[in-house]
């Protein structure tokens, strides 16, 4: 009751709400492909990502990967900026390859960057190669996004109710399949 899950009074959906909510899930890590559609949508009547990524946007939140979950999923941990250092586990180095070094180094000398900076950076000639380093990055918990629509892209969320047509999922193009990273 106290999450608003399982008879609990669920109110509709607001900024201040889903603050509220990503307080009480602080540091817990959560399959990306169930925070929204199953977790947050389960506490929030009428749940709209679009306030979660405002309060992302903002600085108000943060989250970051945990580890894989197959190809296309992960675990993700959420929380306020403020708390994000108490939280939050730390980055992980091991196991990480030597692309996703490369690109860890230059995200520590510059910041955030977007696909193609990146790519120029660590002198990458293979989109799909470097998407899936930076993905790395992201479950071990070295780069993320402002947003969550790369998290979305990757596991499917993106996708609008009326579009379930019998077509197959055309993969994102290499500038949308990673974030466009920021150290963390």
């Amino acid at each position: 009751a106290w999450q608003g899950v399982s008879g609990g009074r669920r109110r509709a959906a607001t900024e201040d709400l889903v603050m509220e909510v990503v307080e009480q899930l602080a540091g817990v890590p959560t399959p990306a492909s169930a925070l929204e559609k199953q977790v947050l949508s389960a506490r929030i009547s009428g749940y709209s990502s679009a306030h979660l990524d405002a309060l992302g946007s903002s600085g108000e939140i943060v989250w970051c990967g945990c580890g894989p979950l197959g190809p296309s999923d992960g675990w993700v941990a959420i929380a306020p900026t403020d708390r994000a250092a108490l939280v939050l586990p730390e980055p992980v180095e091991e196991g990480l390859s030597e692309e996703a070094k490369a690109i860890r180094e230059a995200l520590g000398a510059g910041g955030a960057l977007f696909f193609r900076q990146l790519c120029d950076a660590v002198g990458s000639t293979d989109d799909n190669e470097t998407v899936h380093a930076l993905w790395e990055l992201v479950w071990a918990g070295w780069a993320t996004n402002d947003t969550f629509a790369a998290l979305r892209s990757l596991t499917g969320g993106g996708r609008r109710r009326g579009d379930r047509r019998g077509r197959a999922r055309r993969p994102p193009l290499p500038s949308r399949a990673g974030p466009p990273a920021a150290t963390g």
